[in-house]
């Protein structure tokens, strides 16, 4: 399963959410149906996620991902550790 933040942060003029997944394969899955390049995955220990401006967030929600609070998003990032 896909997750999108519901929380928005701000990076220069966008709003950006994060994206993160059950597994990497999920995640970079999502990610091509997407078309995000794989060199904007954040490949942080125990926060391995995307960034995703508010126009890709819909769409990941079209194709199935679920908004979820930023509780949830790090309680996957560090299961998936």
């Amino acid at each position: 399963m896909v997750y999108i933040g519901i929380n928005q942060y701000r990076l220069g003029s966008m709003l950006m959410s994060h994206m993160v997944a059950d597994s990497l394969l999920e995640l970079h899955s999502m990610a091509a149906r997407l078309h995000i390049s794989k060199i904007y995955f954040q490949n942080i220990k125990n926060k391995q996620h995307y960034d995703v401006c508010k126009t890709k967030k819909l769409q990941a929600l079209k194709y199935g991902a679920l908004l979820v609070n930023d509780r949830i998003i790090v309680q996957i990032c560090k299961a998936s550790v």
